[in-house]
Formats: C-alpha cells, structure tokens, sequence
C-alpha cells in the first residue's frame, strides 16, 4: 500500500515539477543610453519609444545631439543593445553607418581605439585591461556587462555639432513570478552617468495603438497620457532605468476569490473540513461497534486526509490558473516539495485524532 501511494505521489506530480525548474523572468531586449567617449558631449538624448498593439514588441529611435571636440577618424558612442528584432541601425547626420560587435582583444589600454570609454567601466577583471560595469533592470537586480557585449561604429567627423540616430526593434521581458504575467519594457539610462556632461532627455512613449493603459516608473507624464502619446522632459537623469511596464487585469471573480483566499487556505480548509468528518465517522462508529479496535481506520484516514489536503494545494494553482486564462504566469516556484513534510502532517494527524477520540472516551463519549 505504501508503495501505491508513492507511485501516486510521483505521477500526480511529475508535470509540477517540470513546470517550476525554470526561471519566472524571460529576458527580452536589454538596451539603454550610449557609452560616451571622452572626445565627445552629448547636448540630448530624445527617446521616442511606440509600442505594438499587443505590447510583445516596441520600436525604439533615439536621437543624439552631441558636441565633437576635434576632427578625425572617431568610435563617438558604444551601444548595449541585445535580443532585439531585425536590425540594429545607426546614421551619423543622416547617413547610414555600419555597426559591429566590439571583438573581445580589443581592451581599454593606452593606444586603444576604446581607451576614451574607459571611465564608463569602473571594475576591473583580475587587474587586467578588461573591465565591467553593472547596469540594473529592476531595483533587485543588475547585470554585469563587459566591453564585448556592446556596439560600435567608426566614422569621420568634424570638430562641431552632429546628429547621430540609432532605430531598432525591442521585445518585451515577462515576469511569471506573480498570479498574472507581467510585460515590461526595461531601458538603461545609468550609461548617462559616466558621460562628459548631461543636457538634456526627453522620452516620448507612443501607446496609441494599445488599447490597454501602461505603467511607468517615471511617473505621470508631464505632457500626454498614458494610452495615447506622453512626454517627459529632464535636465539631469531621473533614474538608473526606464520600465514601461502593463499588468492584465483578472476578469473572473473567482479568480481573485481563490487568490485572496491562497492555496494554503483553502489545502488548510479542507483538510479540516475532512478531519471533522472522519472524526465524525469515528465516533460513530465506535458506537455502533463498541468492541471494534479504530486503529486501522484512524491510521487509514491518518494517510489520506494529508494526502487529499496536499493535493488540493498543488492543484489549487492550477485551477486558479484556468481561470485566470492566457495571462496567467503558471510558474508557482518548487510547490511540488510540499511532499517532503507529508510524513510530518501524517503523525501531526493521528495525533490530533487520536488525543481527540482519547478526550471523549474520558467523557463517555467513546468507551475503547
């Protein structure tokens, strides 16, 4: 019998466990502001961000105005950008340029062509020429970026002023780690920090083909709303990131019924509900039978109820799940270890029961 059970316990959980090994956050393009050379002011960053219907993708073009200190063959900007769609273009004053990954010999030494953008990267690796920095996505977490994780572009320009324009295609990151995904547009501005000066950045989300309003972590617009074209405005930088974020709202009542009430309460529920009435059985029982032992239905019932209670928590968030619908995360953590304390609830169980059934047979209730 023990072995049936455990048999039953491995299928009853063998999608569950499959279900949860992985991460709840599926990266999409990771991108942000320019690393500057030293050669270099940037008077203004524009970022014009529009986001598709269904808000899986946006399309980011971002306009520099910079200041160039002298003339010659040039690297004036590098570029983070990573899992976008499509191509990755730049045009210097209105002309198109070619964009490569920085090789990975190429370090910040002196005679370098990437030793101008050595103050963006402030860590170095094992006192050698290579460096990091870390660039933050969310307030919990950042990631650490080196120079061969980023963009270039080699060009002539003269001492002045140029326009530079980067375009590309970005899709969103999911966050599962709640009831109901979560879709985000992260962009880093922290680059900004490491640049000769800061004159200006304007951001101009366009969310006029989205039906649905987002969120942002800059707040309310200054100009614009939210589910049509908003635009702010700064003269310093206001965050280490931009997120533009939306939340599917739950529909079904019984939805948000079950997740206010949680999967432990209603395992806890029923697991009383079920005690109750076998105890109940028990008692009655023992009356009509007054000679009959109660050992083997109290260790019977003893296995089943935790049983039965453990598989209403893991099958909880599945239901909850299904009626949530398409929007819901399905990613619930490891709830498949619950197991682990299974033998645990099992004696917790035939204790209680058992001190209960000793406490009315004092009373004569129950003669054993």
């Amino acid at each position: 019998m023990v072995r049936q059970i455990i048999l039953t316990i491995l299928l009853l959980n063998a999608q569950i466990c499959f279900a949860n090994m992985a991460s709840p956050i599926t990266k999409g393009t990771s991108s942000g502001s320019a690393f500057s050379s030293r050669d270099i002011d940037i008077l203004s960053e524009t970022i014009h961000i529009k986001v598709s219907p269904d808000f899986k993708t946006a399309s980011f073009k971002v306009d520099y105005r910079i200041q160039c200190k002298a003339d010659g063959r040039q690297i004036p900007l590098l570029f983070l950008a990573q899992q976008y769609s499509g191509d990755f273009k730049v045009r210097v004053d209105g002309q198109h340029v070619n964009v490569q990954d920085v090789p990975a010999k190429y370090d910040f030494s002196q005679g370098s062509p990437f030793f101008q953008f050595s103050q963006a990267f402030p860590d170095r690796i094992s006192h050698g020429e290579a460096a990091t920095t870390i660039i933050h996505w969310d307030e919990q977490s950042g990631s650490l970026y080196q120079l061969r994780d980023l963009k270039y572009f080699e060009t002539s320009l003269r001492k002045g002023v140029h326009q530079i324009q980067v375009e590309y295609i970005a899709s969103t990151w999911v966050d599962r780690s709640a009831w109901v995904k979560v879709y985000s547009l992260p962009y880093a501005l922290m680059p900004a920090k490491y640049w000769n000066s800061f004159g200006t950045l304007t951001i101009a989300l366009d969310a006029s083909g989205f039906s649905k309003v987002l969120q942002s972590n800059l707040g309310k617009p200054q100009r614009g709303r939210m589910d049509a074209i908003a635009y702010w405005s700064f003269d310093k930088l206001p965050l280490d990131y931009l997120q533009i974020s939306y939340t599917p709202e739950i529909s079904n009542v019984l939805a948000k019924i079950l997740i206010q009430l949680t999967p432990d309460c209603l395992s806890l529920f029923l697991g009383l509900l079920l005690m109750i009435l076998h105890l109940f059985w028990l008692i009655r029982h023992k009356r009509v039978n007054p000679g009959q032992r109660m050992n083997r239905h109290l260790l019977l019932g003893s296995i089943i109820v935790p049983f039965l209670g453990i598989l209403c928590y893991l099958y909880s968030f599945e239901l909850i799940d299904q009626l949530i619908g398409p929007e819901a995360s399905r990613f619930h953590g490891y709830t498949f270890l619950v197991w682990v304390i299974y033998p645990v609830l099992v004696l917790g169980y035939w204790l209680i029961c058992n001190a209960f059934l000793l406490l009315f047979a004092k009373k004569g209730e129950v003669k054993q």
